[in-house]
């Protein structure tokens, strides 16, 4: 199957502008004290994936597209504003929605990954990519926020004393 290049590259610069927005996040809530040694490392592993999206995309002749990082750099910071909005009244609730926007991007990213498997055959740099570790980490990942998201459930909801 011959490769549609220029959809991929609308396709991998969404997912690098999602990826920015996602280490911003996780940058942001652990600069805050917000986080733990499990979200540094989590930051670590979406940072090595961004890392290898990069790689990819250069390895296919795709440039970045400063318009796409842009929008996912200026998305993150607005749904901060909203959040931070709502944290005036519930610090909980604005934990739980900002690890439910990552859970849908390591989500998101998750499926890039999957898509790219689909068409490996496709070019020598994606059967060069190592997806199957990719998949995997991304699996880690995922359970990672799953776990500090269903902690935020249970801060965010649980009845306050006084």
């Amino acid at each position: 199957m011959p490769l549609d290049i220029d959809s991929l590259a609308e396709y991998l610069n969404d997912h690098l502008g999602g990826a920015a927005g996602a280490t911003d996040l996780l940058r942001r809530r652990l600069d805050e004290g917000r986080g733990d040694d499990e979200l540094a490392e989590l930051l670590a592993g979406i940072e090595s994936h961004r890392a290898q999206l990069e790689e990819l995309m250069g390895e296919l002749g795709i440039s970045r597209s400063v318009l796409r990082q842009t929008v996912g750099w200026v998305g993150e910071r607005m749904a901060q504003l909203k959040l931070k909005g709502e944290a005036l009244r519930d610090d909980g609730v604005r934990d739980l929605l900002e690890l439910e926007t990552l859970s849908i991007g390591v989500h998101g990213k998750q499926r890039l990954w999957l898509a790219l498997a689909e068409i490996r055959g496709s070019h020598p740099a994606l059967e060069a990519l190592d997806l199957e570790w990719l998949i995997t980490s991304g699996e880690e990942q995922l359970a990672t926020v799953q776990r500090h998201r269903l902690a935020a459930v249970r801060r965010a909801f649980a009845e306050q004393d006084g």
